[in-house]
């Protein structure tokens, strides 16, 4: 028997209260060749659409959560894992028609790295879809989470409480087509699109 992941038992509560809602959203209209960067225990297998041609490779740095994910991972056998982090991704330019990433890039040593990544990856008309806490709008909270932040990154394996995602998604080459905000803007989900390089 597989024994229990802290990284679930601590995220329990969370996705009963809205998580389990919010990934689903974001999965249920992906397809093609997909990248999901972190997968983690699995927890999105559940989520995504049985197409018959879709293919979903996982990377995933950590070898415990890879572990635990197994039972989960036997229920989409259309996925494939890799070992790997999202700074240095083995794969072709222009190589995914979608990539996914849900509560990673908080995570990530270099968020502008990897999303530097994710660009390259993807192909000129691919999308990317991120469900991710950020630092509040609320200047005053704003500031509360820049405080947290230290000790938090030693609890909770690296994760940053305070990264402004959207403009980091931006700086790295996308146009943002969607957003949307939840629990007072802590928590906010993106869909984006390769920016085009100006002609001239």
């Amino acid at each position: 028997m597989t024994r229990p992941c802290f990284y679930d038992i601590f995220m329990l509560p969370l996705e009963y209260f809205g998580l389990r809602r919010l990934r689903r959203r974001i999965l249920s209209e992906v397809s093609g060749r997909i990248l999901e960067l972190g997968a983690g225990t699995a927890v999105n297998t559940s989520f995504y659409p049985h197409h018959p041609d879709a293919e979903i490779i996982a990377v995933e740095p950590s070898r415990e959560k890879a572990v635990c994910a197994e039972p989960r991972r036997k229920n989409y056998p259309q996925m494939t894992w890799i070992q790997g982090v999202g700074e240095h991704m083995p794969f072709a330019d222009a190589s995914f028609d979608r990539v996914v990433a849900t509560l990673v890039l908080c995570s990530v040593q270099s968020m502008e790295q990897t999303l530097v990544e994710i660009r390259r990856i993807l192909k000129p008309n691919g999308t990317i879809h991120i469900l991710e806490h950020v630092r509040p709008p609320q200047p005053w909270l704003g500031k509360i989470f820049d405080w947290l932040t230290p000790p938090w990154k030693l609890f909770a394996e690296g994760c940053h409480l305070n990264r402004e995602t959207g403009a980091a998604i931006k700086n790295a080459g996308f146009t943002i087509t969607r957003r949307r905000h939840y629990l007072w803007g802590v928590v906010q989900s993106f869909e984006a699109c390769r920016t085009q390089p100006s002609r001239r």
